[in-house]
């Protein structure tokens, strides 16, 4: 029988060590077991093993752990059960920081176009005082919506972070 994981690989996988005492778990051809000590080997009960694992064919099981791990844990009769868990996407770096910057920038740049857009029309009713009335009007938007716009563009980074970090892969 092929060992699954050991306890340390579940405790770099999810930071514990899972059950304390199991050191690894192993699975023959219908039945799952896991390891005490190392030797000896305690087969875990199909009702406590989850819907998932029991539905995987034995020469599946290695594609599901390049996805996902088996996480066991000893309950408080003494049984060991075995979860299922697939691991989230994510994790792309370049796409993360990618998506942080294109959309803090791009929300700043819509704030200016829709400022720009404001003061541009209220120049040109101005008639001689355009460019003075361009320069007021400019001037007190972009003062007047700067926490608004500042405040959007982190949501929307952060949105957008995520958006390129998922859609990146895992690293």
């Amino acid at each position: 029988m092929k060992r699954l994981y050991t306890s340390i690989a579940c405790f770099l996988l999810f930071g514990t060590l899972c059950a304390q005492d199991v050191a690894y778990v192993v699975r023959d051809n219908d039945n799952y077991y896991v390891s005490t000590d190392g030797e000896q080997l305690i087969k875990v009960q199909p009702y406590d093993i989850d819907k998932t694992l029991r539905n995987i064919p034995k020469e599946k099981l290695p594609a599901f752990l390049r996805v996902g791990s088996i996480r066991p844990s000893k309950m408080d009769n003494g049984d060991y059960a075995l979860r299922a868990h697939v691991h989230g996407p994510g994790g792309g770096a370049w796409g993360a920081w990618t998506g942080i910057w294109v959309g803090k920038i791009g929300t700043h740049l819509a704030a200016q176009a829709i400022i720009v857009s404001v003061a541009s029309g209220a120049a040109a009713l101005s008639g001689p005082a355009a460019p003075a009335t361009f320069t007021a009007v400019y001037g007190g938007l972009t003062s007047a919506t700067a926490p608004v716009v500042e405040s959007t563009s982190i949501a929307v980074a952060a949105g957008a972070g995520i958006f390129g970090a998922v859609a990146t892969g895992p690293i």
